[in-house]
């Protein structure tokens, strides 16, 4: 150590600072080091200067390299620190705070970055943070530590969200469909979007978490006077892309939803199984849905969504129902009196599938749907209840060709119009086919065709005559 009469000159070179911790909610004594090159203070040009500064605990090391300026008045720092790679699972349990043993996670961490502070507000700029098999970079600031204000522009390279969450909460289990009960309770933040004063720009390469996956993430976020904005947001999604807004509002103690969403090309099947659990339809989907609603709870929230929605999905199929199987099964009982049994997967494909569809108390009234399916063309509409996975629907099938089967000639079904109810859960529907009602309005038609025929026949018969009389059969008029 060197210094001056009035310290105003104090050098301190090559130092040393071993300690022991014990107690504090440690479960057992900790051992730190301390180490520096050099600490220089100047109160004449009113700066002081930090030179190799390492702390080592529980083999996490961090080093700090700074200089600081106007001392006495409104003190600035300008400096580089890192934190070398270690285990945030050993460090965390030294520290008596062990991760949960069923998260994978937490493994591999380190920093690398530059820091700047003046009065009351901090920086961080050339950012690089890792985490596992993650890097984040970008800078991070804090223009009012008062208010806590946040400003960013951060790239994600990848994350697994499947690491951080309990195991078996990945791509198997589904926050909503796994855990609903006590997920529908959560109380949302309405009272912590009044403190937020956040904006910046998010962007992901790839993330996956809750059986989803997306890629090329892009996010902008506002948030200020108990609002929060996620405008714009866009992602590739499973062979297409998704583009959309969610606004938050602070409503009471709950939350306020407005969102716009659209879909372009994206496998229907594998975006619903990440959502649900299961997918009971697939093909590539155009979307547009509009939804708004509050609560004070999730379940609150979910009850009140209202909206419309917009499908257009081609080449797909419908899993666990088989249409045309009911057609068949039901006309061979009418025509033939015989039962048999269901035949070939419980699969419906079709090559386009549209709805129109209103949204309230989250069920799903479809009054305008049409399908193309092979041999048949539907039209329809129905219910979906979101909250018990139930469908209900009244469909119209009109039969357009037939297929060769070894149960019956079903070459009368052509031209035919089916009316067919389809219900039940997504993981148990059921259709029937009214063969029936078809035929007899196909007969009635048919009787109704004739009638008509005769008519016309007997009436330009007898404006035929008519001519004759009133022309003289051809002779000489009246």
């Amino acid at each position: 150590m060197q210094f001056d009469a009035k310290l105003d000159h104090v050098d301190l070179s090559k130092g040393n600072l071993d300690t022991r911790m014990s107690g504090a909610g440690l479960n057992q004594p900790l051992n730190a080091k301390t180490r520096w090159r050099n600490i220089t203070l100047d109160m004449e040009k009113n700066t002081a200067r930090i030179t190799g500064l390492s702390v080592t605990a529980a083999n996490a090391t961090l080093e700090l390299d700074a200089t600081a300026q106007n001392l006495r008045d409104r003190p600035t720092i300008n400096g580089q620190l890192k934190i070398d790679p270690f285990s945030p699972r050993k460090l965390l349990a030294r520290l008596g705070n062990p991760i949960p043993g069923n998260l994978q996670g937490f493994n591999l961490a380190h920093l690398d970055t530059g820091i700047h502070y003046s009065g009351n507000s901090v920086r961080l700029d050339h950012l690089k943070m890792k985490l596992d098999n993650s890097m984040l970079t970008g800078r991070v600031s804090v223009p009012d530590l008062k208010s806590k204000a946040l400003r960013f522009d951060l790239a994600l390279d990848a994350i697994n969200l499947n690491q951080y969450l309990p195991a078996g909460s990945g791509p198997a289990q589904h926050a909503v469909t796994q855990h609903s009960a006590k997920f529908m309770e959560t109380r949302l933040p309405g009272r912590l979007l009044s403190n937020l004063d956040m904006n910046g720009r998010l962007t992901i390469g790839k993330i996956n978490g809750f059986g989803l996956s997306a890629s090329n993430v892009s996010m902008k976020l506002v948030a200020a006077n108990g609002t929060v904005k996620l405008a714009p947001l866009s992602a590739g999604l499973y062979g297409g892309s998704y583009n959309g807004n969610i606004t938050l509002a602070r409503a009471g103690q709950g939350v306020k939803l407005a969102t716009a969403q659209n879909l372009a090309d994206v496998d229907a099947g594998k975006l619903i199984t990440a959502l649900g659990g299961g997918s009971r339809l697939s093909g590539k989907a155009n979307a547009q849905l509009q939804l708004e609603g509050q609560g004070n709870t999730v379940a609150e929230l979910l009850d009140t969504l209202k909206g419309n929605a917009k499908f257009d999905i081609k080449h797909g199929a419908l899993e666990g129902i088989n249409l045309w199987d009911s057609l068949e099964r039901a006309y061979v009982l009418v025509k033939d009196h015989k039962r048999l049994s269901a035949s070939g997967p419980k699969r419906t494909e079709f090559a386009n599938f549209k709805a129109v569809a209103s949204i309230a108390h989250g069920i799903v009234n479809n009054d305008a749907l049409e399908a193309t399916l092979p041999f048949m063309s539907l039209t329809g509409n129905g219910k979906v209840n979101l909250v018990k996975h139930h469908l209900d629907y009244n469909l119209l099938a009109k039969v357009v060709k037939t297929p060769r089967t070894a149960n019956a000639d079903l070459s009368q079904l052509k031209g035919l119009t089916v009316p067919i109810h389809v219900s039940g859960y997504f993981s148990n529907m059921s259709s029937v086919p009214d063969i029936k009602q078809a035929l007899e309005a196909r007969a009635k038609a048919a009787v109704k065709k004739k009638l008509d025929a005769q008519k016309k026949k007997a009436q330009d018969e007898l404006k035929k005559k008519l001519q004759d009389i009133l022309g003289g059969g051809g002779g000489g008029g009246l």
